[in-house]
């Protein structure tokens, strides 16, 4: 077919080839580790970094504003559903009156 050694067409052929091993390498690579995913040890390290810088007490009452706030959301999202606490049933309705008049200008006439 060729009387080149090597043949153009085999080099292509076998670089086409490695080429497509390569790929299919690192696609079985990146399906097994995404890149940008993170290990548990980077995970622990972060962790021991925002403990040094807030300290524990800080990050415990940060939780339990949290938890407050997921709690108040919560029971909030409850009363909002349909049902009325005693406390809503015997509340006096306020009635305001509306009085409508016209503003009119007056004059020194002296």
């Amino acid at each position: 077919m060729c009387s080149a050694d090597p043949c153009p067409v085999e080099v292509y052929d076998q670089s086409v080839k490695s080429v497509r091993v390569a790929l299919v390498r690192i696609e079985r690579e990146s399906k097994e580790s995404p890149m940008g995913t993170w290990s548990i040890w980077h995970w622990l390290v972060v962790l021991v970094i925002v403990l040094l810088i807030f300290g524990t007490k800080k990050l415990r009452n940060i939780g339990a504003d949290l938890g407050g706030a997921v709690r108040g959301f919560k029971d909030g999202m409850k009363d909002a559903g349909g049902e009325k606490t005693p406390d809503a049933v015997g509340a006096p309705q306020v009635q305001s009156r509306t009085i409508d008049a016209d503003a009119r200008k007056e004059s020194n006439a002296s």
